[in-house]
């Protein structure tokens, strides 16, 4: 059993020392990585500032002119090529919409009984539109005074603007020839 024993802490121990280098490879891989991408930014930086450097004075070459930087608004900000600069976005203001009708609203100047497809102006005298804005009692009142020419206007009238079946079943019995 001691034999047995043995081999298994030797296996064990083979395996994490293999372990062991195998993270200390990849800790000295990052490490180099790290290093070449800090050396990498700083070239970065020092190209960026050579770029931004003004020419040397005096020279006989030609010289280019430095891209223009962007002007802080105020001497507190940051400009905007600086790493901790945040970016300004102007307040965004909701587009207006105007009032909407609501479902069920009619608009006066638009829909009237004289705008009916059906209907024009002449078909019905001022009276018989006076006469079907009343209630239907009042209505139901004059019922016997009207002929049947104006109690089909008026029936037309009423279907076209409230449509009261009340109504329209009174002078539908108006219509009816007396026996």
């Amino acid at each position: 059993m001691d034999m047995i024993e043995q081999r298994i802490r030797d296996v064990v121990a083979m395996v994490l020392s293999r372990g062991a280098r195998a993270l200390e490879q990849t800790a000295t891989e990052l490490e180099r990585a790290a290093g070449e991408l800090r050396n990498d930014r700083q070239r970065r930086r020092e190209d960026a500032d050579e770029v931004w450097s003004e020419p040397p004075r005096g020279s006989d070459t030609m010289t280019r002119s430095a891209p223009l930087r962007a002007v802080p608004t105020s001497p507190t900000d940051e400009a905007p090529d600086s790493p901790d600069a945040e970016r300004h976005v102007p307040p965004v203001r909701p587009p207006q919409t105007p009032d909407r009708p609501r479902r069920g609203w009619v608009d006066a100047d638009v829909v009237t009984a004289v705008d009916s497809p059906d209907l024009g102006a002449d078909a019905e005298p001022d009276r018989l539109r006076e006469l079907a804005d009343g209630t239907v009692s009042e209505i139901r009142a004059q019922l016997d005074d009207l002929t049947d020419e104006e109690l089909r206007s008026l029936r037309e009238i009423e279907v076209h603007n409230r449509n009261r079946t009340t109504l329209l079943t009174a002078i539908d019995r108006a219509l009816e020839p007396d026996d």
